[in-house]
C-alpha cells in the first residue's frame, strides 16, 4: 500500500524512524523513494539535535499558500503538484534540521569559549590565565579572551587597566581599542581609559603598537598616548607591582580628564563641571578614601569644589 502518498505525516515519521516494517518496505519499493533517499543522505553527516518533525511539518502546512477552491485544476496537474509537494515537504524538514544544526554550531563556536572578567567601581580581581600567566584587573575594567584558541594564540582584549605577569611561551598580546602590547615573558601594566593609553614595563621587554607606530620598552620605561598621539616615553621608578594594586594610584604628567576617569573607576565620582583642557596632573591618591582622593586632586590646581557623597557628584570652580 502507498500510505506515504496520502498520509501528510508519513515523511516526517520516516525521517524520525517511526514507520512500521510494512510501511517502510512499501515506501522503499516505490519509484520516488530514490529522490527522498538522496535528500536524506545530504543530512546524514549531521548529528541531529532534538527536533519535533511533526510540529515543524504541521507549522508549514498551516502557513503554506493553498490554491483557491474555485479554480479547477486538471487531474494530471493536481497529481504532479501533489508529488512535487511531497518532495518539497521532505526537503523543508531536512532544511530546517540543517539550519538548526548550523545555528547551534555557530552559537557554540562563537560564544561558548569566550571568557570574560569584569570589575565594578572600586573593585579589583586577581586571575590566572590558561597558560599560568597572572593578572590583576583594576577597578572598572574588562578583560576577555578565547579559551578554545588560547593554546594557539595567547591574545586578549582589555578596556580599563591591568597588570600582567606573563608566563614564558609564545607571543602574548594585549589588545585595546587604541593599540596593543606584545611580549614573550615579562611583567607589564596596560591602561586604556577615555582615549588615554599607557603601557609600563616592569620586567623584560615589551613592544607597543599604536597604529603604524611601533615602540619597544625595557624594564623601567613607560609610554603614553592621548587620542592615538604619542605624548611621552620616559623612565619611572619601579616597584614590584603598580601602586594601584596596593591601594595608591600614581599618575605622572597625565591630562586632568584622565585623573577624573580614575576617580570614577575607583569611587564612582561623577564630574558635573566642564573639565579644563591643557591641565596636567602629577600626584597620588588613595583608593580607600574618596574625600582624601578628591582633595589631593583639587588642591594642586587651586580649585574650589563641592562633593555630594549621596549623589557622588563633584562640581568645581577654577581660580
Amino acid at each position: 500500500m502507498n500510505t506515504w502518498k496520502t498520509d501528510d505525516t508519513f515523511l516526517a515519521r520516516w525521517l524520525a524512524g517511526e514507520l512500521s516494517d510494512e510501511e517502510r518496505q512499501a515506501f522503499e519499493e516505490s519509484e520516488e523513494f530514490a529522490q527522498f533517499k538522496d535528500i536524506s543522505q545530504t543530512t546524514a553527516a549531521f548529528q541531529v539535535p532534538a527536533f519535533d518533525a511533526d510540529a515543524g511539518f504541521d507549522a508549514w502546512k498551516k502557513n503554506r499558500v493553498l490554491p483557491r477552491e474555485n479554480v479547477e485544476q486538471p487531474s494530471e496537474t493536481k497529481a504532479n503538484v501533489n508529488a512535487l509537494s511531497r518532495i518539497q515537504r521532505f526537503a523543508l524538514v531536512a532544511s530546517i534540521i540543517v539550519s538548526a544544526l548550523v545555528g547551534a554550531y555557530l552559537i557554540q563556536g562563537t560564544t561558548s569559549s569566550i571568557v570574560e572578567y569584569q570589575t565594578g567601581i572600586g573593585e579589583q580581581t586577581q586571575l590566572i590565565l590558561p597558560d599560568g600567566s597572572e593578572v590583576i584587573l583594576n577597578a572598572n575594567s574588562k578583560l576577555t579572551y578565547d579559551e578554545k584558541m588560547w593554546d594557539k594564540v595567547r591574545s586578549l582584549s582589555l578596556t580599563g587597566e591591568a597588570f600582567f605577569k606573563v608566563a614564558s611561551g609564545d607571543q602574548f598580546e594585549v589588545n585595546t581599542p587604541i593599540g596593543s602590547v606584545s611580549v614573550i615573558g615579562t611583567e607589564f601594566n596596560v591602561k586604556y581609559r577615555d582615549s588615554f593609553f599607557d603601557a609600563s614595563c616592569y620586567e623584560g621587554t615589551v613592544a607597543v603598537r599604536i597604529g603604524a607606530e611601533n615602540n619597544v620598552l625595557t624594564a623601567g620605561q613607560e609610554i603614553t598616548f592621548q587620542r592615538g598621539k604619542k605624548i611621552e616615553q620616559r623612565s619611572f621608578q619601579q616597584t614590584a607591582t603598580p601602586g594601584w594594586s596596593t591601594g595608591i594610584v600614581n599618575l605622572t604628567e597625565v591630562p586632568l580628564a584622565v585623573v577624573f576617569s580614575e576617580l570614577e573607576a575607583q569611587f564612582g565620582v561623577i564630574v558635573t563641571s566642564a573639565i579644563p583642557e591643557g591641565l596636567i596632573y602629577t600626584g597620588s591618591f588613595p583608593t580607600n578614601n574618596v574625600e582624601s582622593a578628591i582633595r589631593l586632586v583639587m588642591e594642586p590646581f587651586g580649585f574650589t569644589y563641592q562633593y555630594n557623597p549621596q549623589t557622588q557628584q563633584l562640581t568645581f570652580n577654577t581660580p
